[in-house]
């Protein structure tokens, strides 16, 4: 079985493979500045009965550090990525494992060198390491769909774990 993808990345691509490599749904995100103010009020019951008012101020920096930092990060990613110049990236999925190009050259992973696989209705997130990710859109297919299931069962064959 042989599987292409093309696409050039956007910065939402970016994005996405930060999520998927995070484990975050689309709940999940939503839920970061409920616990930063969940945090802050909590600090302030305690202050107020041990009346260490320093306390609720360290809860409210806190709520306002844990509330936004994820969409900072997010943010960042961005912007960062809207300032490099995108090109096409073309991955080849085989027997004998991914072949990709892009602009710096070709490269070429054995199926033993993918540590994992995450696979979803957002494309496919593959590990060559413990923090080393690539993520392939679910519109890159050159099928014209995403071809999910054939692609599961790929990787199921290939991979130890997927």
């Amino acid at each position: 079985m042989i599987l292409e993808a093309r696409f050039i990345p956007t910065a939402e691509d970016h994005v996405t493979a930060y999520r998927m490599h995070k484990r975050e749904g689309k709940v999940a995100r939503n839920l970061y500045p409920v616990a930063g103010a969940a945090l802050a009020i909590l600090f302030w019951v305690i202050a107020h009965f041990s009346q260490r008012w320093n306390m609720a101020v360290a809860g409210t920096i806190l709520g306002i550090i844990t509330g936004i930092l994820p969409f900072y990060v997010e943010w960042r990613l961005r912007r960062m990525a809207r300032k490099v110049k995108a090109e096409e990236v073309r991955y080849r999925f085989t027997d004998e494992g991914i072949e990709f190009w892009g602009k710096f050259g070709q490269a070429k992973h054995t199926w033993d060198l993918v540590m994992k696989a995450s696979l979803d209705d957002r494309g496919l997130l593959f590990y060559s390491g413990p923090y080393s990710y690539s993520f392939v859109p679910a519109r890159a297919f050159s099928s014209g769909h995403f071809p999910r299931e054939e692609l599961k069962a790929f990787l199921r064959a290939k991979l130890r774990t997927t």
